[in-house]
Formats: C-alpha cells, structure tokens, sequence
C-alpha cells in the first residue's frame, strides 16, 4: 500500500499514527510504503483513522 504521507504532515518522511477502527488497534506507518495483509474471510474491509 502506497499512502501519500506528505498529505497529512510536515514532511514525507515523518511516521504517522493510525487507528484500525474495525479492530480498535492503534500502530504506525513509517515511510511512504508499507505491506499490509488483509484477509476478506475474516474481515471484508477496514477504516483508519489518522490520530494527531
């Protein structure tokens, strides 16, 4: 997943805080690109939610 960090921060470099509302777990993106697994069996979507 390519998430265009420079969007929602000072810098495309900085790490952004985000919530999985569907699951209710908090973590970080670090970087412009990340690997992110989803499995439709288990959950056919996801909602985050940037935190500041």
């Amino acid at each position: 997943m390519d998430l265009p960090l420079e969007r929602y921060g000072p810098s495309g470099r900085d790490a952004l805080h985000l919530e999985d509302l569907m699951r209710g777990v908090a973590f970080t993106w670090h970087g412009r690109q990340q690997v992110v697994d989803f499995d439709p069996g288990e959950l056919p979507f996801s909602i985050w939610r940037i935190r500041k």
